[in-house]
């Protein structure tokens, strides 16, 4: 059965050698794969002239650094409210670079194309934050009716929800169970939240589904 990673598993590919923080428009050496902050890591090359990669030593150059738009998507993905942050710190940031590319620190076309570049493949994905609200609905699978409990003539209406995007699927069962009393039945009765033929499991969030089978926000 599928099982919900702990952050902390992923840790190692989430976070920047240099500052030690989730990296921030995540930007990877093309030569040896190793990935930091974009601000660190041009920092690392250009202000301290520190021309090896830090984790394998690997030489580098301006040249070598790629945005890594996979990885941002990932990291963005698996830390809630990162990209909104993110977002609000933009413009600050986004003005610092202007600063630097118009001063004296970096005047190279290459500094200019690394900072100024824009990539709208992030602007195209969407990014949930664990309290904004996501709307479902849930109805009666209808490959498990016969042999069941409830009966065909008894089979509840669809029932429309707005919950949080942390909402799990265990809390889902639980309301189902207490709205329909399944609880109080004769026979012991077994709830599963399928979505596209598969079983959900317990532990995964809205936001997990959301992600897992590519939800588009209308």
């Amino acid at each position: 059965m599928i099982t919900r990673k702990r952050v902390k598993t992923f840790n190692k590919i989430l976070t920047c050698l240099l500052c030690k923080g989730y990296l921030i428009e995540a930007t990877t050496i093309n030569t040896c794969m190793h990935s930091f902050c974009r601000s660190c890591i041009v920092k690392h090359v250009k202000v301290f002239e520190k021309y090896f990669c830090p984790n394998c030593e690997t030489d580098i150059r301006l040249s070598n650094l790629r945005p890594d738009m996979r990885l941002r998507s990932l990291v963005y993905k698996i830390i809630p409210g990162l990209f909104a942050k993110e977002q609000q710190e933009s413009i600050k940031r986004n003005e610092k670079q202007r600063n630097l590319v118009n001063g004296s620190t970096f005047t190279s076309k290459l500094d200019k194309q690394l900072l100024c570049s824009e990539d709208d493949s992030l602007s195209k994905q969407y990014f949930y934050d664990q309290n904004e609200p996501i709307s479902l609905s849930l109805e009666y699978h209808m490959e498990s009716i016969f042999g069941n409990t409830i009966g065909i003539n008894n089979i509840p209406q669809v029932r429309y929800l707005q919950a949080p995007a942390a909402f799990k699927v265990v809390h889902l069962k639980k309301f189902l169970s207490s709205k329909y009393d399944l609880n109080n039945l004769k026979k012991s009765m077994n709830i599963d939240i399928i979505y596209e033929s598969d079983v959900q499991p317990d532990e995964f969030s809205l936001m997990d589904i959301a992600y897992a089978y590519n939800w588009e926000r209308e």
